[in-house]
């Protein structure tokens, strides 16, 4: 029962999240276009997938999602949560937004001309800071981003699923494989440079444990990374997925997803 809980946590913090009824992949918190509920409510746009990664991006994008929070065993809107675009490298936002009421935020953000190589943060002065790196650079406008803003108790629940303590002063990911279509890729492993420290699980949808590539759910944890700038690479067989330039945090949750290159 507790793997099986642990399971549902990372599942949760990837954007199928139901805690007190609450489902994180609802439709209505998740924009227009009616993502079902559950595990492939959040379905990653890679715009290069197959391709060389794109080098000009229109004038303005537009960035769309939702913040959720767990605190005391609920799950609920992360109203009033900001939400930062940075890129890769940089400390000022490209952009920010607050989430509304339902946790809602769009972001428009002006490009140059360029993908925006960054990522998202959410944070509220309250819970764990999330950052999200997506597949790609971001060279159109994106919808249904999940972002997670955690409590002690569930980030100590989401570190317990790599089966490895979590020491606070290294950093925490969650990595997923997705293939084109935004599917979960089974039997994926990544790397992560440097790698000192560092050990990554791939824990089963089913609680059973973790196995050595992921399952029907293209997760991964990695536990106790040590802070600084760092790359995460993933195959599947002998398919390379994109890898990441990533800054790791401590105290924070990192959700990276990598697709085919």
């Amino acid at each position: 029962m507790r793997r099986a809980a642990h399971a549902a946590a990372v599942a949760c913090a990837l954007g199928a999240c139901t805690v007190n009824n609450y489902n994180y992949g609802q439709a209505d918190a998740r924009g227009a276009d009616g993502a079902p509920p559950g595990p492939d409510a959040f379905v990653p746009e890679d715009p290069s997938c197959g391709h060389p990664l794109p080098t000009n991006a229109p004038a303005t994008i537009t960035l769309k999602g939702n913040v959720g929070a767990v605190a005391n065993g609920t799950f609920g809107p992360a109203a009033g949560a900001i939400v930062d675009l940075v890129r890769i490298g940089e400390t000022v936002p490209v952009a920010s937004a607050s989430a509304d009421t339902s946790g809602n935020f769009t972001i428009v953000a002006q490009t140059g001309g360029r993908p925006i190589d960054g990522y998202l943060r959410a944070h509220s002065g309250t819970g764990r800071d999330n950052y999200a790196y997506p597949i790609a650079p971001y060279a159109t406008d994106a919808s249904n981003i999940p972002l997670v803003i955690v409590d002690q108790a569930f980030y100590d629940e989401l570190a317990a699923a790599g089966g490895a303590t979590q020491d606070p002063a290294k950093a925490f990911f969650l990595a997923q494989a997705v293939d084109c279509d935004g599917k979960q890729l089974i039997g994926a492993m990544f790397t992560i440079d440097p790698s000192a420290g560092a050990s990554i699980a791939y824990p089963r949808t089913d609680g059973s444990g973790n196995g050595a590539a992921t399952d029907t759910s293209g997760e991964a944890i990695i536990n106790n990374v040590a802070p600084g700038p760092l790359r995460i690479d993933g195959v599947q067989g002998t398919t390379p997925l994109h890898g990441h330039r990533i800054d790791a945090r401590a105290n924070a949750v990192t959700i990276v997803w990598v697709s085919p290159s």
